[in-house]
């Protein structure tokens, strides 16, 4: 079930739609001109006159949309416009984020060749013109499977390596990255406040004077009417701060009740507003106000596997999608990569025990459950596979996601806390929390 829900910050193209599971999800109410989008990548290019410019849609994401530029025949440049959901800073945090990922670690990072971080331009949106990362998701329909092991373990191994090299970068806050250099380019009015990017170890990243922290840019402190609640943004000394925070846009949007609203309206806000006080009263409990100083790190969310390109030898080509990149806890960042996720499988399918289905053609294929179970069976290994790695590569990551599961699933109640679909999972858990029983895993759930 989803109803509209319009946007109380108007923005140029930027509309919201509400989804029972997944919350407000952004919509594009005006679609980015194909053509104006030629005449930048022939302005940002310089092309001559007698130069072919084709620009054709390649994908779209929750908030952007990507086109792939070919120049004379070559296919090298992407255009990404991007919905206004914060505007200016969010362009400008993931400008300053894949330019400290590609200064302070070898992760392979799209290169950006230009950009405009204001909409106040022809095409309406701010934009971004980047290098095409020669590769393809790592699980394209029938690729994966087709990934010998070895190719697999290899690239996994990969994955450790950069998640460590970041993971081994602590900073004293949780927040957004933005080069100061372009937050002065902003009217003062508009300038959020900053703390300059020290490290919070010795063998951390020093001093970096281009870079400082300021308010996180991601999804529970932008949608809808998010920016107009007199809420905190960042910086977040503690991330009991920063839960505290997510926990007081849920009561705030909580108390807005429309005066039209039915009955089931009103008794999903009241759900929602009990829980995130119920979160708020065991926070110090989850996260005692006497443990020592935290440390952060910068942590890429979204380790999908959409976001990570392999080329056509099967070899690691980039990690994409470094917007809504910020600081994080400890206990947050040591997780499993997403694109490791999935159910448990103990034992290899045999492919003699599953159908087939015959093709226009005539041809036979292996029934498509086989290869879903045969995925899962591989992710089954190369979780194990992975911790295995971990901890050769970094034992204190290891034994930070050991001891972090409690933190991990207050995180996830406070994620749930204003969904529908969530509600009984939260009440459970926090029942069981507060009756002193040892909780069930709330990150078993959600996967159930």
């Amino acid at each position: 079930m989803t109803s509209a829900t319009p946007t109380v910050v108007p923005q140029n193209g930027l509309g919201w739609e509400m989804d029972d599971w997944s919350g407000p999800q952004p919509i594009w109410t005006v679609e980015p001109n194909t053509a104006i989008i030629a005449k930048i990548v022939r302005r940002e290019l310089a092309l001559s006159e007698d130069a072919t410019c084709e620009v054709s849609f390649l994908a779209e994401g929750s908030l952007n949309k990507v086109y792939a530029i070919q120049c004379d025949g070559s296919c090298n440049y992407i255009m990404r416009a991007t919905l206004p959901v914060q505007p200016r800073l969010k362009t400008m945090s993931e400008i300053a984020t894949v330019s400290f990922v590609s200064t302070h670690t070898d992760i392979p990072t799209p290169k950006i060749f230009a950009v405009d971080h204001s909409n106040k331009n022809e095409l309406g949106f701010e934009w971004m013109m980047m290098e095409r990362v020669a590769g393809h998701p790592i699980e394209m329909p029938g690729d994966w499977s087709k990934v010998n092991w070895l190719k697999k373990e290899v690239l996994v191994r990969k994955i450790i390596s950069y998640m460590v090299q970041l993971f081994q970068k602590r900073f004293k806050q949780i927040g957004s990255l933005y080069i100061i250099d372009d937050l002065q380019q902003l009217p003062k009015s508009e300038r959020p406040s900053t703390a300059p990017v020290t490290s919070a170890t010795p063998e951390g990243i020093g001093n970096s004077k281009e870079y400082h922290l300021s308010d996180i840019i991601s999804v529970p402190f932008f949608y809808i009417d998010h920016l107009t609640h007199d809420v905190p943004r960042g910086t977040f000394h503690h991330s009991r701060d920063w839960l505290a925070a997510r926990l007081q846009f849920h009561i705030n949007d909580a108390n807005n009740i429309p005066q039209d609203a039915d009955e089931d309206t009103i008794a999903i806000k009241k759900c929602t507003k009990l829980n995130a006080e119920r979160l708020l009263k065991i926070l110090t409990k989850v996260l005692p106000t006497n443990e020592p100083d935290e440390e952060f790190v910068l942590h890429h969310h979204n380790l999908s596997s959409r976001n990570i390109l392999m080329d056509d030898s099967d070899d690691l080509a980039g990690v994409v999608d470094w917007e809504r990149v910020h600081t994080v806890p400890l206990w947050y960042a040591c997780q499993l990569p997403k694109f490791l996720n999935g159910n448990h499988l103990e034992h290899c399918p045999e492919p003699d025990t599953y159908g087939k289905t015959t093709n226009e053609d005539g041809t036979e294929e292996i029934n498509e459950g086989f290869w879903r179970h045969l995925q899962d069976y591989e992710k089954t290994r190369l979780r194990a596979f992975f911790f295995e790695q971990m901890e050769r590569e970094c034992p204190e990551w290891v034994k930070i996601h050991n001891e972090s599961k409690l933190k991990v699933d207050f995180e996830l109640a406070v994620e749930f806390c204003p969904f529908e679909l969530g509600h009984q999972m939260v009440t459970d858990w926090l029942d069981e929390i507060e009756s002193g029983k040892e909780p069930s895993s709330l990150k078993d759930a959600c996967r159930g």
